[in-house]
């Protein structure tokens, strides 16, 4: 069971933009299906609005849109979140 990501509360995927204003824009990803391929379409949030986002996905247990990456070059992982509300750090 190691190989399962560990699920981050809303409170641990805001301490992971600390220091970065809410302001900023972070570039994300979304990810749909559609006959089993993979659609990407790229775009940019403010902070403030990513992590409302996020907040609200992780208490309902759904994200609007489909799954989400957002690389974290910094720490070298990027943030996954999966179309059902969690949440988890992968290595890049």
């Amino acid at each position: 069971m190691d190989d399962i990501p560990a699920h981050l509360s809303a409170a641990e995927v805001e301490a992971i933009f600390e220091g970065t204003s809410i302001a900023d824009p972070v570039p994300i990803q979304r990810i749909h299906y559609k006959n089993k391929n993979e659609i990407i379409s790229r775009t940019s949030l403010p902070l403030a609005e990513l992590l409302t986002q996020i907040a609200t996905a992780i208490e309902e247990g759904h994200i609007p849109g489909g799954d989400l990456r957002v690389e974290l070059p910094e720490r070298n992982q990027a943030l996954i979140g999966q179309h059902d509300g969690i949440f988890w750090l992968e290595s890049l």
